[in-house]
């Protein structure tokens, strides 16, 4: 028998030793858990009935008994996450992760020193934290696929031939430009002969049909916000609210949102100031009553003391991926027909963007609203045709 507590402790401890980080534990998991011990206390005894109990109140249904691939999203996650925390109460062993070959590879000593000092030059030009990590993922897989300490010219070359086989235009594109930067660093620190470096392609075709970015209607996006309304017995849904809100309205990235403060907001002067973390520019967004409402809810009802206005349960900041999981969540549970476009976050950035543009907005205005660095940035969401979004209102133009 175990308290609620201690359960939760043990399954924390049983998922590590099965290979999973704490990132996943404490981001898929925990917050889950967690829900029964604010409602049943943390020195409750556990019983599996409190897991099913839970679900058919919350869901209004009984999803351990229903078919696993009828299940939406959200209800596939709290299922999983429950069936492991019953597992651990029955002391049965969790199944170990496979090895990540990527995740566990070891440099060599070289390989490692040239990535951290690339990285340090990097970090000293001004490049994002988010920048960073994901120049840091991808020359550390591209080291890791090619051998580094053994690269050739042959190497290179079948390298390329894969890659370009696996990848669409655009990936391609921006993973070789980015690498043979990286590659010109190792030939200026004389790391590297120069004939690998000239067997590298150093001029890459522009990607002038990429793809146009998913968008969404004012109807639709309207009913996102309604339906996003009913789940109001969900729990975290004032913060949830307030994040789906200040993204619709603004086009803030997640990145963004996760590192606002509460000092960003003036709420004497109806602004939100922020200095974006992709672009280091300053950007301040008016404070419409559609955003400051559900903030105020959310601060005085349901938020803890903390340095960022969006906090977890347990009071530290949110991470983007969880910013992510929210929308995306309130995409897959609404009525919206997504019909082979992208939801998520990113998608009403597109949209708020689409809607400005095709409401006659010049790309210099929109550019600067959305904090863009350039103009070219926003010239694709012209090529967005929504005859009816011209109807729109700019500055409130969802109505929920």
């Amino acid at each position: 028998m175990y308290t609620l507590n201690n359960l939760i402790d043990k399954a924390c401890n049983d998922l590590l030793s099965a290979g999973f980080s704490e990132k996943t534990i404490f981001g898929a998991y925990w917050y889950i858990w967690y829900r029964l011990v604010k409602k049943h206390g943390k020195d409750a005894i556990f019983e599996e009935s409190m897991c099913h109990e839970y679900c058919k109140d919350y869901f209004e249904k009984d999803i351990f008994s229903m078919d696993f691939s009828n299940l939406i999203q959200v209800q596939k996650r709290y299922l999983k996450a429950f069936s492991i925390l019953i597992q651990c109460s029955r002391n049965m062993p969790l199944k170990k992760l496979n090895r990540h070959y990527h995740r566990d590879f070891i440099l060599d000593d070289r390989s490692q020193r040239l990535l951290d000092e690339y990285i340090q030059k990097c970090m000293e030009d001004g490049n994002s934290e988010t920048t960073i990590n994901n120049k840091k993922m991808r020359i550390c897989n591209f080291m890791i696929d090619i051998d580094f300490k053994n690269i050739s010219k042959d190497s290179v070359v079948l390298y390329l031939k894969k890659r370009k086989a696996k990848q669409n235009l655009t990936t391609y594109a921006i993973d070789t430009r980015l690498i043979r930067r990286f590659l010109i660093f190792c030939y200026e620190k004389e790391e590297l002969d120069k004939s690998i470096l000239l067997s590298w392609p150093d001029k890459m075709p522009d990607i002038v049909n990429k793809e146009i970015p998913s968008a969404y209607s004012v109807e639709e996006i309207s009913t996102l916000l309604k339906s996003a309304k009913v789940f109001e017995r969900e729990d975290n849904h004032l913060r949830n609210y307030a994040i789906l809100s200040l993204i619709t309205y603004t086009g803030m990235r997640a990145s963004d949102v996760t590192n606002l403060r509460p000092c960003d907001i003036d709420w004497r002067n109806n602004e939100i100031r922020i200095i974006q973390q992709k672009t280091k520019k300053e950007v301040v967004y008016p404070l419409l009553p559609q955003i400051g409402n559900p903030i105020i809810k959310y601060i005085q009802n349901e938020r803890q003391d903390g340095e960022y206005l969006f906090l977890k349960e347990n009071g530290h900041k949110l991470n983007q991926s969880i910013v992510t999981r929210i929308i995306n969540n309130y995409f897959a549970q609404s009525p919206i027909k997504i019909n082979g476009r992208h939801f998520g976050a990113h998608s009403l950035r597109h949209s708020i963007a689409t809607i400005m543009v095709n409401n006659g907005i010049s790309l210099f205005s929109v550019a600067n609203t959305l904090g863009h660095s350039n103009i070219d940035c926003v010239k694709i969401y012209g090529k967005v045709d929504i005859a009816h979004l011209r109807k729109c209102v700019l500055e409130a133009p969802y109505h929920a």
